[in-house]
């Protein structure tokens, strides 16, 4: 949901710099001696407009992602951190530089691709509030006099606000609470767009009072970001392939995504192109408990038999991933050139949320049922989300190894994970 309000927000400020024929209030203040700066108006509202269009579809929504953090990440790095050696005691110094951090955290979750990359994305947003809150206390009369005229204690209420601010920025920083913190500070940012800016637009606002109400509303949909970046995973399931719910793979492997780590590309066109053939045969054929399905495709292009084994698709109301389980009848061993018994990937836009942690937790349970005394799960050495993800579900390292010619002899980790008593 959080990508969709983004894209609402950044196609709005592409129509309002085309409108307007100036920067979007987000932006602001341009100086007027910059260089080629009617070209740069069009284009401010150029890039928005074409990303917020391609975050709407799954199949583009990773690269738009990618071109739009780059986009205002330029803005934060050109135009406000040269104001902090300029005007470093200056609260507006501050809160621009806030202001522009919160929309580039907001970017960067929908571009994070590992949880080290949330990680940074979440600790810019908190960086981000502490300004919001001192800007509270600096500007203490200003603030009441926002206050909606039906409360009381109007001061109080700016000096609160400064306060929760500053509390929610540190929490989101140091990672304590943090998942409570990021969602009340979008719904207090929410709240203060409606209750205080939108009456006033309304009624009609002067040309400060539109830019706050556009920088507010900006400033909500970035923490609406952030905040949905901390969802928890209770609502994960498996499940088994079907009809119903292959237009969303299909939307996933045209964005680029691929079920297979070790040649992704090939791999995605391969099946795309056999689904278009034979939709429902590619259906059937995620399942294959007797192993009748055609040989397996390697890396190197040669093939095998394949084993028996199936592919789940990891779901959480929405298209995740896929994970895949296969193994050998009567015993734990596999062939040389089988990458252990279970592989897994998630589409760029869901990771970092503990999908794929979750996913894995739910296909040992499946595993113990095939009567497997352990399963092997192998990673390459700087996958190194994929190793938390095996050692969160009681893995333990085995060895360090080289894979066979048919993957390019890399060297990878093996890791093995028991679901019966070890003997």
């Amino acid at each position: 949901m959080g990508r969709f309000v983004f894209a609402a927000l950044v196609i709005a400020l592409g129509i309002l710099g085309f409108a307007t024929g100036d920067f979007a209030p987000t932006w602001q203040p341009v100086p007027k001696s910059v260089p080629a700066r009617e070209m740069l108006v069009y284009l401010s509202a150029a890039i928005p407009l074409i990303c917020g269009i391609g975050l709407i579809r799954s199949r583009t929504a990773s690269f738009a992602s990618a071109v739009l953090l780059a986009y205002v990440l330029a803005w934060l790095l050109l135009l406000r951190v040269p104001r902090i050696f300029v005007a470093p005691y200056s609260q507006e110094t501050w809160s621009g530089l806030g202001e522009t951090a919160v929309i580039v955290a907001g970017a960067a979750v929908l571009c994070a691709k590992s949880e080290r990359g949330l990680r940074i994305a979440r600790v810019l947003y908190g960086l981000a509030l502490i300004p919001f809150g001192i800007g509270h206390f600096n500007y203490i009369d200003e603030t009441a006099a926002l206050v909606p005229s039906w409360l009381p204690w109007h001061v109080a209420w700016a000096y609160l606000t400064g306060c929760t601010f500053i509390a929610a920025g540190v929490a989101v920083i140091v990672g304590v609470h943090a998942r409570l913190a990021a969602a009340l500070s979008a719904l207090q940012m929410g709240l203060f767009t409606l209750l205080v800016w939108v009456p006033i637009v309304v009624a009609g606002p002067n040309a400060f009072q539109w830019s706050e109400f556009v920088i507010s509303v900006a400033l909500t949909a970035g923490a609406w970001v952030v905040a949905d970046s901390y969802r928890k995973t209770g609502a994960v399931e498996l499940l088994v392939p079907s009809r119903e719910h292959l237009a969303a793979y299909v939307r996933a492997l045209e964005s680029g995504w691929s079920p297979n780590n070790e040649d992704g590309p090939a791999t995605a066109k391969r099946e795309l192109a056999e689904i278009g053939e034979n939709p429902d045969g590619f259906v059937e054929r995620q399942v294959d408990r007797e192993a009748k399905g055609p040989p397996i495709v390697l890396p190197d292009g040669s093939t095998v038999a394949r084993l028996p084994g199936y592919r789940l698709w990891i779901w959480d109301g929405e298209f995740c991933g896929a994970i895949g389980f296969r193994w050998t009848p009567g015993s734990t061993s596999l062939p040389p050139y089988t990458l252990g018994h279970i592989g897994y990937s998630i589409v760029p836009w869901k990771r970092g949320r503990g999908y794929a942690t979750a996913a894995l937790r739910l296909m040992l349970g499946r595993a113990k049922e095939e009567g497997l005394e352990y399963v092997e799960i192998t990673t390459d050495l700087d996958n190194v989300a994929s190793q938390r993800v095996i050692l969160a579900n009681g893995g333990t390292l085995v060895e360090r190894f080289v894979k066979p010619a048919q993957y390019g002899e890399k060297e990878g980790f093996r890791y093995r994970i028991y679901l019966q008593p070890a003997r």
